[in-house]
């Protein structure tokens, strides 16, 4: 299951839309405390590192909890990563090629 974790609903539409081509399963959340609760049984964590409500990633050790948890995961975002190292694919918005072949991936 792809479990995505968007607050846009332009973008939420997109990923749902590439989603559906591959079949796959998947459910939508818009902050961390929705994502804990699906995350038992996902193939992989697509992740919009700056929500709406300040409740991204890095504030909340997310994605240290992801690794610990071999849960594969890609951070989807426009931001510019180039300062940062992660342990993660990081999809640029609007890249939708690398998003659908993750998808294509892992689901």
């Amino acid at each position: 299951m792809l479990l995505v974790i968007e607050d846009s609903p332009t973008q939420v539409s997109m990923i749902s839309h590439l989603a559906e081509k591959h079949g796959a399963n998947f459910v939508v959340v818009q902050n961390w405390m929705q994502a804990v609760l699906h995350l038992a049984n996902v193939s992989l964590v697509l992740i919009d590192w700056v929500l709406s409500d300040g409740d991204n990633a890095e504030s909340c050790g997310a994605l240290d909890y992801l690794r610990k948890n071999e849960i594969p995961h890609a951070i989807w975002s426009d931001f510019d990563f180039s300062d940062r190292q992660f342990d993660c694919e990081i999809v640029g918005k609007p890249d939708v090629q690398r998003l659908n072949s993750l998808i294509e991936e892992y689901c």
